[in-house]
């Protein structure tokens, strides 16, 4: 891999290409830089530009991570993906109406490319307009599922929990072979209050992604109290990233949780040193209402 990076050190697209590799191996600072390099040498792509966004959330950078991914919705601007992301950022940041107008405009794309198969299919009885149909059909449920979590989660954010549990579970069955509307449950059950069906959609979703499902099932494991289990999450987040300022943050949470404030007070510096930009989002400072400090925890462990 080396070797071809360096017969072609001028060409973007072999930087993309090394990336990726490093990103297959979880290596993922390693990987941005050589996305970065990609993009100053000319390759600009949708796919670079969802992955740099990826990351940059991860690490707790928003702005750099809409700036990305807004470029990467100009690209395709029939991406449903890339405004469920841009959604998802504006959600954790607080910004609801944002983030709705955003999740609504995805359900319209989807929308339209489902009116314009089943026009297609109307017409023709060729096997291609059949299957962009059914396509068109199960991308429509998709999106339609991961809009109305993210939706079900900014109601929770404005304080209307009864309509985001009615709008939640209006569609309960999902695909047996798709981890993400699994971490999607996870991730709002949890705001929901319900753990236990939180760290089973986590179990669904971690035997599809391990690694996308980690960070949720600390989320809920945090919400009841199961403090070292949070920790060991975290901790394997940690390890796959250890420049993410967003990692770092939990981690301090959890250290709070536990009593252990000069270790938490070490954690959130570094944090800030990693360039973490996150607000204390709603799902934080419910967390916290539900789930009472400890004063010690000896199963917790340290780093």
């Amino acid at each position: 891999m080396e070797e071809f990076v360096y017969r072609n050190s001028n060409n973007g697209c072999a930087y993309y290409v090394r990336g990726s590799w490093l990103l297959s191996k979880d290596e993922h600072a390693a990987s941005a830089r050589d996305f970065g390099r990609a993009l100053s040498l000319g390759y600009d792509t949708s796919r670079l530009r969802n992955r740099l966004g990826i990351y940059f959330a991860e690490i707790g950078d928003p702005a750099a991570a809409l700036e990305h991914l807004r470029k990467y919705s100009d690209i395709e601007p029939e991406s449903t993906q890339a405004l469920l992301n841009i959604s998802e950022i504006y959600l954790h940041e607080e910004m609801f109406d944002q983030a709705e107008r955003i999740a609504n405009r995805a359900l319209e794309v989807a929308e339209n490319t489902l009116s314009d198969a089943r026009k297609n299919s109307s017409r023709s009885a060729k096997d291609n307009d059949k299957e962009a149909l059914k396509s068109a059909e199960q991308k429509f449920a998709r999106v339609t599922r991961q809009a109305d979590v993210i939706k079900s989660a900014i109601m929770i954010g404005r304080g209307n929990k009864a309509e985001a549990d009615e709008l939640f579970h209006k569609d309960p069955a999902l695909p047996a072979g798709e981890y993400e509307p699994h971490e999607y449950r996870c991730w709002a059950n949890a705001f929901l209050g319900d753990t236990q069906a939180a760290l089973d959609d986590c179990d669904r979703a971690n035997a599809f992604n391990p690694i996308e499902a980690s960070s949720y099932r600390a989320h809920a494991l945090f919400r009841i109290g199961n403090y070292a289990a949070a920790m060991d999450s975290i901790d394997k987040d940690l390890n796959r990233m250890p420049d993410s300022g967003l990692y770092h943050f939990q981690r301090g949470l959890i250290l709070s949780a536990l009593g252990k404030r000069a270790e938490a007070q070490i954690e959130y510096e570094y944090a800030r040193n990693l360039g973490y930009k996150f607000r204390l989002t709603t799902w934080i400072r419910e967390a916290f209402a539900v789930v009472p400090p400890r004063t010690s925890d000896p199963s917790g462990p340290s780093r």
